[in-house]
């Protein structure tokens, strides 16, 4: 039993290193869109 908890605990770790491996990439990209918006808008910041 302690070895399927243990086996299941590392599978969602991994799961969630990579969910936000894939984020964090998302974020970068959004904020580099962002970027040009945030110099004309300082407002957009407050929102995010």
């Amino acid at each position: 039993m302690m070895i399927i908890l243990l086996i299941t605990l590392f599978a969602v770790t991994i799961g969630l290193g990579v969910s936000a491996i894939k984020y964090s990439l998302k974020v970068e990209n959004d904020n580099m869109k962002y970027s040009k918006l945030e110099e004309t808008n300082p407002a957009i910041v407050n929102i995010r």
